[in-house]
């Protein structure tokens, strides 16, 4: 994406990212965490909610900062660090609503030239992944670095 993204912290295991989303009426506490799938050693689920004030997350709230584009920038580029960091990971993510899956099928469809120079993409279906297909309906989406022989 060449949208502008949020200045993140993260941990030293780069499994937990947080960045603060900004609004003309409000500012909004986000985290990006990375926790292994357990069917899969290598499959890392890719979770971006909201850090509450208590320190709970939800993956529910609706922010309308009107930063969307930022965001998902944002998040894209610690899959970016996750995967430069873990190679050999895979990275998979779904919505948590209807709206949110097919969102991200618009951005990876948008995206797509770019991001597969240097991604594997892949949608799921019935817990199969498939190379990706723009316009295509999937109930979650899988990101594998390229891999090059040299």
């Amino acid at each position: 994406m060449k949208s502008d993204i949020y200045a993140f912290t993260h941990d030293e295991s780069c499994c937990y990212f947080e960045f603060v989303s900004k609004g003309s009426l409000k500012t909004d506490r986000k985290v990006v965490i990375y926790s292994p799938v357990a069917s899969n050693f290598n499959q890392y689920n890719l979770f971006l909610g909201h850090l509450l004030a208590d320190g709970d997350l939800c993956d529910l709230t609706i922010t309308n900062n009107g930063d969307l584009e930022t965001i998902m920038a944002t998040v894209i580029r610690t899959v970016a660090i996750f995967l430069g960091k873990y190679p050999m990971r895979s990275v998979y993510f779904t919505g948590s609503t209807p709206a949110r899956i097919r969102l991200y099928r618009v951005i990876i469809s948008r995206e797509f030239l770019d991001v597969t120079k240097y991604y594997e993409i892949y949608g799921i279906m019935k817990d199969e992944p498939e190379p990706f297909q723009p316009n295509k309906r999937y109930v979650g989406y899988l990101v594998k670095l390229k891999r090059t022989l040299k």
